[in-house]
């Protein structure tokens, strides 16, 4: 561990080792637990990155600015915050930046929110996010995200597209990790996984590719089941 807060990763092993192969890059987590709470914060962390002060000119600063204190905000990126490759966190900041949600009262229900409005039948992803070294390029990706929004892109085919680039990230990456290392199955596992548009384009994009592709039936697919998981490795290790 790096001591950052990890999500959004392919790992390549078994109980006896496990190597983390690709992820999510990192980026800040404004305000820590806040940003989970508010990812209206991590909107706006994204949109500061990219565009600096011309933020504020944009049409989502513009309908915030009356709600939130951006400005004072703003001076809050400067501090040093967490920084995290979870792709919950990342499906939270283009829920906010499409106007679905910028504030929760319940688990994931800003990405809950945005899987309901994304178009099933829209096949098209951001190609630029996905690099050459494996890892998803978050900023690239909001990039897009914006440059669609300027184009008049709708909402649904954009939440669709941010989707679809996940699954594709993970297409290239299993794809490189069946030639490397000469294995086929895959277990597709996570919280991020409750995501049934996410998961079921995955599973069939895997499987008309070859892979044997695992999934949680009995045990829960979320932070539940990753606990399982890690208690029956620290068992083993003790063993």
């Amino acid at each position: 561990m790096d001591g950052n807060v990890w999500g959004g990763e392919v790992f390549v092993g078994d109980l006896n080792n496990l190597k983390r192969v690709a992820h999510i890059e990192y980026f800040s987590l404004p305000t820590s637990e806040m940003a989970i709470k508010e990812p209206w914060r991590l909107a706006f962390y994204f949109l500061y990155e990219i565009l600096k002060e011309k933020t504020f000119d944009t049409k989502w600063a513009k309908k915030r600015k009356d709600t939130y204190d951006l400005e004072n905000f703003r001076k809050v990126l400067s501090l040093k915050s967490p920084l995290t490759s979870s792709a919950g966190r990342l499906i939270d900041a283009v829920s906010s930046l499409l106007d679905v949600r910028d504030k929760i009262t319940y688990e994931a229900q800003a990405a809950i929110e945005l899987e309901t409005i994304a178009d099933e039948k829209e096949n098209d992803y951001y190609k630029s996010s996905i690099g050459d070294n494996l890892n998803l390029n978050p900023f690239l990706l909001i990039e897009e995200v914006l440059w669609d929004q300027k184009r008049g892109v709708s909402p649904k085919t954009i939440a669709a597209k941010v989707f679809n680039t996940l699954v594709r990230w993970i297409h290239v990456v299993c794809n490189k990790m069946r030639y490397a290392y000469n294995i086929d199955h895959v277990v597709l596992s996570g919280g991020v996984f409750q995501n049934k548009f996410l998961f079921l384009k995955t599973y069939k994009l895997l499987k008309d590719e070859g892979f044997k592709v695992l999934f949680n039936k009995f045990v829960p697919i979320n932070d539940s089941g990753i606990s399982l998981g890690q208690a029956t490795i620290a068992a083993l290790k003790e063993k």
